[in-house]
């Protein structure tokens, strides 16, 4: 059986090729370990975008036949992934991801029709890695899969049945298959901290979930299952043999437990490899941030979300501007580089702490900052109680639903906010984002490259 698994395009990011979807290497190497026929397929070589008009032009040409085909979205990707879906020469075609985890399990019925899903035969819910191999083993077989735990299919109708998922046991999953990443061959070279480092920054996961609970999130309190060490060291040694330079450590919280992410910052530099993590800044201790200054951390990206208490207060972050504040300047007197991660548009937002943000990153000067526009992804509180924050969702079409890269116009903006308006908030987006590149770093690193 004939396996070709891909992410969904990425056209409207800065560097859309680099960015490489880790879920996809673990189904691959899951499948790989049971005897599957497994391909990671690049996206962005069978389609293409006209920065014009927005639209997806698909090249079936380019499209190799199989059996199964398997594709994740996120929510703004959904529906290029129904236009891939609906060309490629397939016989069985699968959605999954956040996307399709989130709406097949969540509250709102009005989402769960096939109309969202043209193209797929099959919806699927939770961590894949046990069940897309035995979908693939009963396929094989010609059984029956409808009963399988985390598959979704539909009826006649068109409404989607969904069954719940199990949870994976993260300490016996198959190591992701890197190998079989596309974009690996063709690095981009970025500028981090003033160090030209070679793209892609191959992602690794040494845990999955996130005990806080964070409203704009749709992982929020889903706990934390730790991945093991001997995992993580096999991972680092397949990386370094692969020629790979850095990795991002894809962890929500990477510094959650000090002792163990001391231990994995050592790891992962005995295998010279250079690194990134993301965390919050209650978890910044300068002990462990000296630690991963002398063990290849090259930039920690802080949650940072808003300059401003009140909206930080309606997010249920947990961290006040005066805490981001000093784990941003803890991060630069132990000598890394420090992202600050920044969100606007989350219910409650004004003309005025869209200001504080701005006067936060004045004050704070990160290395650099990224910027997104909120969006109600399916999953996050504000998705399942939207009368809780008094908004209402919005019908698709979900492509206007990117949350980061280039600036879009008004129709991006898709919640309509009492306390400020589309208009307004666009423009603060975009407002926002030049003062972030002249003032901070420019968020397209390839542009910050240091010829040599």
């Amino acid at each position: 059986m004939k396996v070709i698994l891909l992410d969904s395009p990425a056209w409207r990011l800065f560097y859309p090729e680099m960015h490489q979807h880790l879920g996809v290497c673990y189904l691959a190497g899951a499948l790989r370990r049971d005897g599957f026929d497994v391909t990671i397929a690049n996206p962005h070589m069978v389609t293409s975008r006209d920065k014009t008009t927005g639209q997806l032009t698909t090249y079936p040409d380019r499209m190799t036949p199989c059996d199964v085909l398997g594709i994740s979205a996120t929510t703004p990707q959904v529906s290029w992934a129904s236009e891939i879906a609906q060309v490629w020469p397939a016989k069985v075609k699968v959605l999954g991801g956040a996307h399709a985890t989130y709406v097949a399990l969540g509250p709102h019925e009005q989402f769960k029709q096939k109309k969202y899903f043209a193209g797929f035969d099959y919806v699927m819910a939770g961590e894949g890695d046990n069940l897309l191999v035995e979908f693939c083993r009963r396929m094989s077989h010609q059984m029956s899969v409808r009963e399988l735990s985390g598959l979704g299919y539909f009826e006649k109708d068109g409404n989607l049945i969904s069954n719940p998922p199990k949870t994976v046991d993260v300490t016996q999953v198959a190591d992701p298959a890197f190998d079989l990443w596309p974009a690996l061959s063709s690095p981009q070279i970025v500028n981090i901290n003033g160090t030209n480092v070679d793209l892609p920054l191959v992602g690794v996961d040494t845990a999955r979930g996130c005990p806080y609970g964070c409203r704009f999130c749709g992982d929020a309190r889903t706990g934390l299952r730790e991945v093991g060490l001997g995992q993580t060291i096999r991972q680092a040694l397949h990386l370094q043999q692969l020629g790979v330079k850095a990795v991002y450590v894809r962890d929500e919280t990477f510094t959650i437990k000090p002792k163990r992410c001391t231990r994995i910052a050592e790891v992962l530099h005995a295998a010279g490899l250079g690194w990134q993590a993301m965390t919050r800044a209650n978890l910044t201790d300068a002990r462990v941030l000296r630690h991963f200054a002398e063990n290849g951390c090259l930039e920690l990206s802080l949650g940072v979300e808003s300059g401003s208490a009140k909206m930080l207060r309606l997010m249920d972050k947990g961290t006040t501007p005066t805490m981001n504040l000093a784990a941003t300047k803890g991060c630069k007197e132990a000598g890394i580089a420090v992202c600050a991660l920044m969100m606007i548009g989350f219910p409650g937002e004004t003309v005025g702490t869209l200001e504080e943000s701005r006067r936060w990153l004045a004050e704070a000067q990160p290395t650099r900052a990224s910027l997104s526009l909120f969006q109600p992804y399916p999953g996050c509180d504000v998705w399942n109680h939207p009368e809780r924050y008094g908004v209402k969702l919005p019908d698709a079409p979900f492509e206007h639903w990117w949350g980061k890269g280039l600036e879009g116009t008004e129709d991006d903006v898709v919640l309509d906010l009492p306390t400020i308006s589309r208009r307004d908030l666009a423009r603060g987006h975009r407002e926002l984002a030049r003062w972030m590149d002249e003032h901070i770093a420019s968020r397209d690193r390839t542009s910050s490259v240091t010829v040599v």
